[in-house]
């Protein structure tokens, strides 16, 4: 998918891609959605897990086991990863802003039945995203519930990451 998000840098609209996955059976009434924050995949416009049919093959299990159990997957590329520039990496109100808003997005696909209830899970990058996602959610999005967030092996305290790894 292609969806509007915001650039929290100038407060301007701008384009993000996604990927969003709806379940074949029929709902019954809305479905629960899970946002999916990827890992750190590269700059490339190659590198967009839309784009790249290889880039969620890690994640292929659960995806179709939340489809099984009647769940939404959403999976944002993030805002400037296979779309125009910038790209912002580890800006986390960037990346919860593009994550609420690729919720938002599954809301309007036909048919989906997207509900407002959902949850978020990230690793690396997208752990760091899913932390800041579940901080800003409700100022972002109050129309939205957010119940649950999961970070796997989040990108945290990165002052202190980079001072272990560099000294200039």
């Amino acid at each position: 998918i292609l969806y509007v998000t915001l650039d929290t840098n100038t407060n301007t609209k701008r384009v993000a891609g996604g990927t969003v996955w709806i379940p074949t059976k029929a709902a019954d009434g809305e479905r629960r959605v899970v946002a999916w924050a990827h890992p750190t995949v590269g700059l490339g416009n190659s590198c967009a897990p839309s784009r790249n049919p290889n880039a969620l093959s890690l994640t292929s299990g659960w995806i179709q086991q939340m489809a099984t159990e009647g769940w939404i997957v959403t999976a944002t590329d993030y805002s400037g990863l296979g779309t125009p520039p910038p790209y912002t990496y580890l800006e986390g109100l960037q990346e919860s802003t593009d994550v609420v808003n690729s919720v938002r997005a599954a809301s309007q696909l036909p048919d989906a039945r997207a509900g407002t209830r959902w949850g978020v899970f990230g690793h690396s990058q997208g752990g760091h995203s899913a932390l800041w996602t579940a901080t800003l959610a409700l100022k972002l999005a109050p129309e939205l519930d957010l119940v649950g967030a999961a970070a796997a092996a989040p990108a945290s305290d990165l002052y202190a990451t980079i001072n272990q790894q560099w000294n200039t």
